[in-house]
């Protein structure tokens, strides 16, 4: 079952590191997987990523092709994703609980804040201002720009049709 995450929350985290779950996003997540578990490891810009595990393997199979291959930067990024890693179970009350290295890594303190980013096919969790950064504003027109370069719209935005 193909299940796309979409949206932006600011969720806390307890004292315990115990990060709840914006309520529009369990009821997707439970769909995706069943069993509830997750994967949650470093991603990109400082932030963390979910994913269920049942879209695991599909999500970086070249990751850990080329890892056993021993290309050098694949096992890097390996390496860095399993120090940072960890399977867990969203509980009955939404929440997952973070390793402190899982904290120290994404900037994240307890109790705290954190944005939670539905991302299509992963949640990403980050510190407010790095998520600020790896984000900024796009206005509408660079939207429409970008929009109509990668969905192939062979119009230029507000070119007369």
């Amino acid at each position: 079952m193909a299940i796309t995450l979409l949206g932006k929350w600011i969720a806390s985290i307890d004292e315990k590191r115990r990060l709840t779950l914006p309520a529009p996003l369990r009821r997707p997540l439970a769909l995706i997987a069943e069993t509830l578990q997750v994967i949650i490891t470093a991603g990109t810009h400082g932030s963390l990523l979910l994913i269920p595990d049942a879209i695991w393997d599909a999500f970086a199979p070249g990751l850990f092709s080329d890892a056993v291959q021993g290309d050098p930067g694949a096992l890097r990024l390996r390496s860095t994703m399993a120090l940072n890693g960890s399977v867990c179970r969203i509980d009955k009350s939404g929440r997952v609980t973070l390793t402190d290295q899982q904290m120290e890594f994404a900037g994240l303190s307890k109790p705290g804040k954190a944005i939670i980013f539905a991302n299509f096919n992963r949640v990403e969790i980050w510190e407010a201002s790095r998520f600020d950064a790896a984000h900024p504003t796009t206005s509408a027109a660079e939207h429409d720009q970008l929009a109509a370069y990668y969905f192939g719209n062979p119009r230029t935005p507000g070119a007369s049709r």
